[in-house]
């Protein structure tokens, strides 16, 4: 840069020890306060001390194109499975950083586009890789940035205007000698804003009277001042530097050949010695930029369609010319704009690269422009596939069905098969039809590893559709094939596990996790998610096993692994449910806004339905009723049973939350019923059981009959082994259909004894409601206290049978006496410590023992039933 640093050495400081210590540093403020600069010169000093940087740019140009500004990691061709798309980034990520970590550099992540936001939220928790961004003030920041910014592992520093004294040294570096009353009429109209200064003195003619009236304004707000001063600079360009500004105003970040060739080499110098352009690296390609990205939105305003199709046509020849690398995407974009006749490969290469970036509808707008001079088969392939992507699931079958078996050969016809049967089983919701087509497939491939992958499939197909037998015969003849290889036989571990942990039988489970992750650590990059979708499985059967603890453990492990970054959105998830069922809202919230903030993952995978359910059933258990994150959005689209099942529960949560139990019980009986005929028998279950902690003695639940529902459950389990915390939930069910108290407490317990601390809360509190409305009273204060004691171990929550629990018979003041007491804490502590006195204490005591017709310490301590072990962090009252 021309000038030295003015000003800024504290704010250089401290970002230079943020990039030491925080995973996400944010630079922010108003346009023209040196964002940029510091960014730049915190960049350069990582550089010089060793560190890896990627740094790159996000423009108005390019934030309709995914994953622009990152492209450049993306050395070699990508996979052609689109799922691998943030494996493989954050694989190239850690690579690129090496044993330090990679230091991510975006300017004006205002612009990136909703792709590039979900890698950065993968990137967050990539070992060693750090971000650091600017984003303006009073930019329209994508929600999903929004989200990721919101995280707390995320440091903010404000740039503010220069001082005084500050806004004076940089005009003298800029002119020297300038008189006294220059400078204060350059502070005026600046107020220490450093793009102002540089514009009213970057060709050293201003004397303190800008031509255009309004850029000397105060009254206007500073962007409109800068717009101003930008419109009245570049106006006093000869043409051929303004033919270039717009060049660059169209195709910014161009790469500095492509330039050169449109325009011409002096013309480019005369640009950067002006400073109305600058090289900046986009990855490892020196591309070219307006100095400041209010040129190019002050030149966009003034380019009409002509004119950009021209300067378009222009950027293709000469980027065609150098043969300079430009990401394909952009190419075909470019070649698009400038409404020539489409290079067929360009095109192509361009459609394969919206495909791999997720954005059907821009590859099928790419693939239009050339479908009549492209082989039918592959046409129809490629508009399937961007088809499927847009979720026109009819259309893809149609396009799927023209290709022709004879005209493609058997790798492509493996991809056909498996991206048909994809979109028939979970796009038309015909697993059948999706069966006989990879079965046909297997036929064409003639037995070998692509057949292999094919059975596979079947068995991902078969369990994700619910038929768990047809699953489990797949997976295991998939698992004794010689031609299979390690990435098939990996999947193949995955749909068995999925299977039986749907059926609720997972006794070989760990051995099974056991031998899958073996063969998933053997195909490496091709099964990326493997890992992660075998031990979740694993986790999510601890849970139904009831155990609720190991099972919290192992997400907190896992999500904390910047090696699972990429899925860590799933764990998250996971986190939440667990979090959950141990009555522990406050994790539980904290784990569904992580997960919220990088649902683009699972967007990508299309199962965002996951991460919407899962974070309304968090927010509901908090009393929060606003459907921030669109689960009735969700629900419309209805999608596969894995969306369905986590957006039911979230419904049933929000309905409830919001005070109309009626809806939420029949929403959990529909769920639980349609899970149950899909046979996901634990799902099932778990769907189900929602409206039996819904139940109360006297509030009104619809349609719903709880005999009926118990029954469901019983069917569900009939079909499979013995899982502790299922059989707990379904004999829950008996008891409230029978109306029994003393089961309903017994089943409280057995709830407690596995760490399903919430489920215990509630089902005590049922009891004690039914108690009350049997008329026993003291039966009823003694149930409502262990509920009320469980909760005190726990986190704030609130759900309808809490809610309506009966009095424990005494004030909260006594309720705390007696937990401590019971704990094992003399009268003597319990004064000190509660600032009472000895015969307050005692007093309290005997209210407890006389409210709860207990003799003494002994029974008050069995009553409380071992809930009065230490509270976990983040206990609460009742």
């Amino acid at each position: 840069m021309r000038w030295e640093l003015v000003g800024r050495h504290a704010e250089l400081a401290r970002l230079q020890a943020l990039l030491a210590s925080s995973p996400v540093t944010v630079l922010h403020g108003d346009a023209g306060v040196g964002k940029s600069r510091l960014l730049a010169e915190a960049v350069r000093h990582h550089a010089r001390s060793g560190g890896s940087v990627f740094h790159t740019l996000a423009t108005s140009a390019t934030q309709d194109v995914p994953l622009s500004p990152f492209v450049g990691l993306l050395a070699q061709a990508p996979p052609s499975d689109p799922s691998l798309l943030m494996a493989t980034l954050a694989t190239a990520a850690r690579a690129r950083g090496g044993d330090r970590g990679l230091l991510i550099a975006i300017d004006d992540a205002h612009h990136l586009d909703p792709t590039s936001v979900g890698f950065l939220a993968v990137a967050t928790s990539t070992s060693g890789t750090r971000i650091i961004m600017t984003v303006r003030d009073d930019a329209d920041v994508p929600p999903p940035l929004t989200e990721t910014l919101r995280q707390d592992i995320v440091a903010r520093v404000r740039v503010e205007p220069l001082r005084r004294d500050e806004t004076a040294a940089l005009a003298d570096q800029m002119v020297a000698g300038l008189p006294v009353d220059v400078v204060e009429d350059v502070w005026s109209l600046t107020e220490g804003n450093p793009l102002m200064v540089r514009e009213l003195l970057a060709d050293g003619t201003f004397a303190g009277s800008p031509t255009e009236p309004v850029a000397r304004d105060a009254a206007l707000p500073a962007l409109a001042r800068l717009r101003a001063l930008a419109r009245e600079r570049l106006a006093a360009f000869p043409p051929e530097l303004s033919d270039a500004m717009e060049l660059l105003a169209v195709g910014a970040p161009v790469p500095h050949p492509v330039l050169e060739h449109a325009t011409s080499r002096a013309t480019v110098d005369a640009l950067l010695a002006r400073h109305a352009a600058q090289v900046d690296a986009q990855g490892d390609a020196e591309v070219l930029m307006p100095a400041h990205p209010l040129y190019g939105d002050v030149l966009r305003d003034g380019i009409d369609a002509d004119r950009r199709r021209a300067l378009c046509h222009r950027l293709v020849r000469a980027a065609a010319a150098t043969g300079a690398s430009v990401d394909p995407l952009r190419a075909a974009l470019w070649q698009d704009e400038a409404a020539q006749r489409m290079d067929v490969d360009v095109a192509v290469s361009g459609v394969e690269a919206a495909l791999f970036r997720q954005d059907g509808a821009l590859a099928e707008r790419l693939l239009t422009t050339v479908a009549d001079r492209i082989e039918r088969s592959r046409r129809a392939l490629l508009r399937g596939l961007a088809l499927m992507q847009q979720r026109r699931f009819v259309e893809a079958e149609a396009a799927f069905a023209e290709i022709e078996p004879a005209a493609v050969d058997a790798p492509v016809a493996g991809n056909v098969a498996s991206a048909r049967a994809f979109n028939l089983a979970f796009g038309l919701q015909d697993p059948a039809a999706a069966d006989a087509v990879l079965s046909a497939g297997q036929e064409r491939t003639a037995g070998g590893p692509i057949a292999a992958r094919l059975e596979s499939e079947r068995g991902v197909i078969a369990a994700m559709g619910g038929d768990l037998e047809p699953a489990i015969a797949a997976a295991r003849r998939t698992l004794e094939l010689p031609q299979a290889d390690h990435a098939t036989l990996a999947s193949a571990y995955v749909s068995l596990t999925v299977a039986e942990a749907m059926r609720g039988t997972c006794s070989s489970m760990e051995e099974d996790v056991e031998q899958g992750l073996t063969y998933a650590k053997r195909a490496g990059p091709a099964m990326p998610f493997a890992r992660d979708q075998l031990e979740i499985t694993l986790t999510q059967s601890l849970l139904f096993d009831g155990r609720c603890e190991e099972a919290s453990v192992r997400c907190a492990d896992a999500s904390a692994d910047p090696s699972r970054a990429q899925m860590r959105w799933l764990w998250q998830v996971f986190a939440t449910v667990v979090a959950c069922t141990r009555g522990r809202a406050e994790d539980a919230g904290r784990a569904s806004a992580d997960a919220i903030a990088r649902r683009a993952s699972a967007a990508l995978l299309d199962i965002e339905g996951s991460v919407l359910g899962a974070d309304a059933m968090a927010r509901a258990l908090a009393g929060d009723v606003r459907d921030l994150h669109g689960v009735e959005e969700a629900w419309a689209r209805r999608g596969d049973v894995r969306n369905r099942h986590w957006i039911d529960r979230g419904r049933v949560w929000m309905a409830a939350a919001r005070g109309d139990v009626r809806l939420a019980s029949e929403i959990a009986v529909e769920a639980g019923h349609r899970t149950l005929q899909r046979q996901h028998r634990s799902w099932a279950i778990d769907a189900l059981h929602d409206a039996v902690r819904l139940w109360t003695p006297t509030a009104p639940h619809g349609s719903v009959d709880l005999a009926e529902v118990a029954s469901s459950m019983a069917l569900a389990r009939d079909g499979t082994s013995a899982v502790r915390l299922l059989d707990i939930m379904t004999d829950h069910a008996r008891a409230t259909a029978a109306r029994d108290a003393g089961q309903l407490e017994h089943v409280a317990h057995r709830f407690a004894a596995c760490g399903a601390h919430l489920f215990a809360i509630e089902t005590q509190a049922q009891a004690a409601m039914l108690l009350e409305h049997l008329g026993d009273q003291t039966a009823s204060a003694r149930a409502a206290v262990q509920s009320a004691a469980w909760q005190r171990a726990c986190q704030p929550m609130r759900t309808p049978a809490i809610e309506a629990r009966p009095s424990p018979g005494v004030s909260e003041r006594v309720l705390d006496v007696a937990i401590a007491a019971a704990a094992g804490t003399s009268s003597a502590e319990i004064a000190q410590d509660m600032f009472l006195s000895v015969r307050t204490v005692d007093n309290h005591l005997g209210s407890a023992y006389r409210a709860w017709e207990v003799s003494g310490r002994r029974e008050l301590a069995a009553l409380l039933g071992g809930a009065t072990a230490s509270a976990e962090p983040g206990a609460s009252r009742p």
